[in-house]
């Protein structure tokens, strides 16, 4: 690029750039005036043309000058903000978090688990195998990540419950429930990991056990909501349409929406399953839970064109349900179509 008097360009001088005031050519050389951008020091050059030549301009305007996206350059500014704030914090992630620990709690976490490079190693890799099954749909690699964790750490319960639910998205069903015992025979009081071993169940399609198993989970707490959508999803599957519209609702009560649990009542009292359907499809009611997608209700409904319409949108948004498209028994109804096999295919499944 030709460089003229009034640009502003850089490896003049080693510690700025410069604004160019005058060139003259001295044969293979160039005599060049300039004024520091930071230092506004003026001074002049010769350097010979080649060199000249490579000179690179930076803009007319100045280095700074302010016509770049503002969102952009906020969001800049507050990543580098957060890279470097751990220098003036070493607990900056939880002071600007709502997590208030103890301070036994504090010395654990920062003074003997974040040192070890093998916990480190392995709070990276479950986040990262979930990445790559759920968003680059690579299931291969996702299960290379899972065994490194519980490579790294054979006591780790979530390891093996994460890599119990991933295989259960492959359709191996005794393989995912051997998993989740042994992370419950590491952890044997976690609810997340009781209620866990339900929802395989519910995918392995054995759904008095899973019943029964959701309903454990819920004497130990009651107000386990995630619980309540994954009994209701087990009822459904069994035919029980009373037992599993009051999940449902009892879902929607602990969340906070009492209104919505009265019309799913309502709906079925006066409808029947038809008209719970109806109502959840055409209110399009969700539920905070992997589990959820209206896809579900229109297959029960036995609509298909609008079932895939919504697992297109699923699939281009890279949601949690077309990881459970293999085994997933809310969705048999369309399984006979030929438009669900080149979803599986797309997903990236074994057929």
């Amino acid at each position: 690029m030709p460089i003229d008097i009034g640009q502003i360009v850089k490896n003049l001088i080693p510690s700025e750039p410069v604004t160019i005031n005058q060139i003259q050519g001295l044969g293979r050389m160039v005599s060049v005036s300039y004024t520091g951008v930071n230092s506004n020091v003026s001074s002049n050059k010769v350097i010979p043309r080649d060199e000249f030549e490579r000179l690179e301009v930076l803009t007319s305007q100045g280095i700074f000058n302010f016509t770049g996206d503002p969102t952009k350059f906020s969001l800049f500014a507050e990543a580098e903000r957060i890279n470097s704030a751990y220098q003036f914090d070493p607990l900056f992630a939880v002071n600007c978090s709502i997590v208030d620990p103890l301070p036994h709690q504090v010395e654990a976490v920062y003074k003997f688990l974040l040192p070890l490079p093998k916990i480190r190693f392995l709070l990276a890799d479950i986040p990262r195998s979930d990445i790559l099954h759920i968003y680059d749909h690579d299931f291969a690699g996702a299960e290379r990540e899972h065994l490194r964790a519980i490579e790294l750490n054979p006591n780790y319960s979530t390891a093996y419950h994460f890599y119990g639910i991933m295989v259960s998205y492959l359709g191996r069903h005794e393989e995912s429930l051997a998993q989740l015992e042994r992370a419950l025979e590491i952890d044997p009081f976690s609810l997340n990991l009781i209620r866990g071993y339900g929802e395989r169940l519910i995918f392995a399609r054995r759904y008095d056990d899973a019943i029964t198993q959701l309903k454990k989970t819920l004497e130990l707490d009651a107000d386990l909501v995630q619980a309540h959508f994954s009994l209701a999803v087990a009822y459904q599957m069994k035919g029980n349409y009373a037992e599993a519209v009051e999940e449902y609702a009892k879902y929607q009560e602990q969340i906070g929406e009492p209104q919505t649990a009265a019309i799913m009542r309502e709906s079925y009292s006066k409808s029947g399953w038809q008209g719970f359907l109806r109502m959840i499809t055409e209110k399009r009611i969700r539920f905070n839970s992997p589990l959820d997608n209206l896809a579900t209700f229109y297959a029960a409904l036995g609509e298909k064109d609008k079932a895939f319409a919504e697992l297109n949108k699923s699939y281009e948004n890279r949601e949690n349900i077309m990881s459970q498209l293999k085994v997933d028994p809310r969705l048999d109804p369309l399984r006979s179509d030929p438009r669900f096999a080149d979803l599986v295919r797309r997903v990236g499944l074994p057929q």
